[in-house]
Parts: structure tokens; C-alpha cells; sequence
């Protein structure tokens, strides 16, 4: 595949992935309903390709040389289903109170004894520390999209994602 169409294909890819992943965190985390990322063929996915094939079809009768190939299609595949599975059910939906869980509530319920038994032993690059965001997480009344939450946030997050 010449190379450019290898980058063609890889923004095509990651311009698709902006809607597919925001329909994802529309249907399972807003409607909790279909969750498509809970199957092993994501129907997200499926769908945009089918629009894609549709649309590739046209294409191929205007000007042949721009259609996408298969190599292409399978890229585009790989691209939206990895990108789709993050904002999905089963990865950061449910990742995101896990990392912030252990502290929050080892401090809040000190009975539990969880600073002796696992707190100290736990990496604090995977799990949220910083009180006052955990509060402000658990008890809302703000917005994630302040500078102060996104620096204490995104390490951690960015840590769980290399994991997914």
C-alpha cells in the first residue's frame, strides 16, 4: 500500500473514531441500552463500515484510483474497535470509580484497615490519590473539565488505557 494511502486511511480511521466513540458513551453510559462494546463484534463499528462500504461503492464509480481497499476497510476495523472499546462498559466506564474507590473510601472508613493491609503496597500512578478530586468525584457539584482535575486525573487514566 503506498503511503499515502496508508495515512489516508489512518485519519479516515481516527476522524471516524470521534462519533463512534461518542455514540458508545451515548448508548451504554448515557442510554444503557444496546452496549455494543459488550459483544464480540462491536455493532458500532459494524455499522460505520457499512456506511462506509456504501459510500466507498459510489466512490469507485466516480473515481477508482480514491476507492478504499480491503487492506484499507481492515485498518479502518482495527482502528474503531480498539478506539470504541475504551469509552465502553467493560473498560473506562467502570475503570474510572475503580481508580478512585481504594482511597476514598480506605480514608472515609478507616475500620476497614485498608491503609495497612493494601494502600501503602498499591502504585499511586494507578489509582487516584489527591482527596480533594475524589470528593469532588464521588459527591459531583463540579465539573471535570477544570485544569486542576484533568492534571490529577489523566496520568491515572492514561495508565489504565496503555493496560486496555
Amino acid at each position: 500500500m503506498p503511503r499515502w494511502r496508508w495515512w489516508r486511511t489512518v485519519a479516515l480511521g481516527l476522524i471516524l473514531s470521534v462519533p463512534n466513540a461518542y455514540w458508545v458513551m451515548q448508548v451504554e453510559g448515557t442510554w444503557h441500552s444496546g452496549h455494543p462494546t459488550c459483544i464480540s463484534f462491536f455493532w458500532n463499528v459494524g455499522f460505520t463500515l457499512m456506511l462506509l462500504i456504501f459510500f466507498n461503492l459510489a466512490i469507485k464509480r466516480l473515481l477508482p484510483s480514491w476507492a478504499l481497499t480491503q487492506q484499507e476497510f481492515v485498518v479502518i476495523f482495527v482502528i474503531l474497535t480498539l478506539v470504541s472499546s475504551l469509552p465502553g462498559h467493560d473498560c473506562l466506564q467502570l475503570g474510572i470509580p475503580q481508580m478512585a474507590m481504594p482511597f476514598w473510601y480506605g480514608i472515609q472508613n478507616p475500620t476497614l484497615r485498608w491503609q495497612e493491609t493494601f494502600l501503602s503496597a498499591m502504585p499511586t500512578w494507578l489509582v487516584v490519590t489527591d482527596m480533594t478530586a475524589l470528593r469532588d468525584f464521588f459527591f459531583g457539584n463540579s465539573s471535570f473539565y477544570r485544569l486542576y482535575y484533568l492534571q490529577v486525573w489523566l496520568p491515572t487514566i492514561l495508565w489504565w488505557t496503555a493496560f486496555s
